[in-house]
């Protein structure tokens, strides 16, 4: 038994067993505070933040974050 097939059946996955992979994207998790001002108002500006123009780089992170 390799290694993929003690893990199959240590999940439940039998020979008999139809899987359905359902690939999903993790939020990634980037860290804004070591991007530019100019950097993050681009980002921003991608994303359809209103007022991004007018925003300090705490507030665009915070902006950023809750997108």
């Amino acid at each position: 038994m390799n290694w993929f097939t003690k893990i199959k059946s240590m999940c439940g996955f039998g020979e008999n067993t139809k899987v359905g992979l359902t690939l999903e994207t993790p939020k990634a998790s980037t860290d804004y505070s070591i991007m530019k001002v100019a950097e993050l108002k681009d980002l921003a500006k991608e994303k359809g933040i209103k007022g991004y123009y007018k925003l300090k780089k705490a507030e665009l992170i915070d902006a950023l974050n809750n997108v």
